[in-house]
């Protein structure tokens, strides 16, 4: 039989390169249900990166004018981290109790309890207020970039790409550790209010308690941090989904945090005895 050369298609005639697509065609609707399947999960996860990017000039607008030391602060440097301090404090402790209860639904009600959409919707706020809070350090990241403190670039940067890597990897012990590690950033809240304190109300006899109240609560949490992520790994040990060296990995990563969280807590040591003595 006659074989006719004409008649078979190149790459280039079944796929031509064209611009009308990219001006008239549009994606196919099953296409795009597949990308965005629960779309009401990336509109609140917007609208979270939006409020949050509000608050930031909201509050910096009601410190200058309600507070005269934060504009007696002198150098923007100083301004923009008590700023940072105030959102900290505030959106955290909005977050703790919300971020508790999904996180104890998460991790300590059994299968049996919960059906499929119940589950979903659980993870689907626990990742919600992570999102918000990962937000938050990215801000920080960018603002701070006049006097940027080593040890917080470090911590954050990290803190987000582990969270990035839940996206990349998202199996059970990955999803587990970094929403862990996210929901104990919640209990720095109350040094955060005791930061703002130092800075805002100097002579204040509130102040050194507010600092010291943070101290103790964020130390007495970091080592239920480590045994929490350490459960975590344990459990999902022989998941069939789950590869170990991620947990390894996260279980490093959380002893290393912890312990740049603890070296941290020195300098809220001296804040608090500077603040005892005046």
């Amino acid at each position: 039989q006659q074989r006719n050369d004409a008649t078979i298609p190149t790459t280039f005639d079944i796929m031509p390169l064209s611009i009308d697509p990219l001006l008239r065609a549009t994606l196919p609707q099953k296409t795009i249900e597949s990308l965005f399947e629960d779309i009401d999960f990336f509109r609140k996860a917007f609208g979270i990166m939006v409020c949050i990017s509000v608050i930031y000039p909201t509050v910096h607008w009601l410190l200058k004018n309600k507070f005269q030391s934060y504009r007696e602060l002198g150098s923007s440097v100083k301004q923009v981290t008590t700023l940072h301090h105030s959102v900290e404090a505030i959106l955290l402790s909005m977050f703790l109790l919300p971020f508790s209860y999904f996180m104890f639904r998460v991790n300590f009600i059994g299968d049996e309890y919960m059906d499929m959409e119940g589950s979903k919707s659980d993870m689907q706020s626990v990742f919600l207020l992570c999102i918000g809070i990962m937000t938050m350090y990215m801000f920080e990241l960018m603002s701070r970039y006049e006097c940027p403190r080593p040890v917080i670039f470090l911590h954050h940067s990290m803190a987000i790409l582990d969270g990035y890597l839940s996206f990349i990897f998202p199996t059970t012990v990955m999803l587990k550790t970094c929403s862990t590690l996210v929901y104990f950033i919640c209990f720095e809240a109350g040094t955060f209010i005791g930061l703002f304190m130092y800075r805002v109300f100097p002579d204040s006899a509130m102040t050194p308690k507010f600092i010291f109240a943070g101290i103790v609560v964020f130390t007495v949490t970091r080592p239920i941090q480590v045994l929490w992520v350490g459960a975590a790994v344990f459990g999902s040990w022989n998941d069939a989904n789950n590869v170990k060296w991620q947990g390894v990995l996260q279980f490093v990563l959380t002893v290393l945090f912890t312990g740049m969280q603890l070296w941290s807590t020195t300098i809220n040591v001296s804040i608090w005895k500077r603040s005892r003595a005046r």
